[in-house]
């Protein structure tokens, strides 16, 4: 049992070598990797940033609506002056109608 030891040992130890290679080799591209990420991760947020920033400002349109104010007031005057003009037509046309079944 302690040969089969001894000959595990010296197998790992020849070993060892290709072994702490490979360990620093996965641990290379871990950090090479998440540098990467960290990289564009940082890039989109600066690029984000700069689109926000950079935005050219909007311009502020004023509009006199006076006009549209003035029309509206005359359209509801004529309005009123044709429901006047209507009702007494109406009363006019109710009264010659009376008078027409009286006679």
């Amino acid at each position: 049992m302690s040969q089969e030891k001894v000959n595990r040992y010296k197998e790992q130890k020849s070993n060892r070598e290709q072994l702490e290679k490979k360990g620093k080799r996965k641990k290379l591209y871990e950090r090479f990797i998440t540098g990467a990420i960290v990289l564009a991760v940082a890039a989109w947020l600066g690029y984000s940033a700069y689109l926000e920033i950079a935005k050219p400002p909007i311009p502020v349109t004023k509009i006199n609506a006076n006009a549209i104010t003035d029309f509206a007031s005359a359209l509801d005057q004529t309005e009123a002056e044709v429901d006047d003009k209507t009702e007494a037509l109406t009363e006019e046309q109710e009264v010659s109608e009376e008078e027409t079944k009286v006679q």
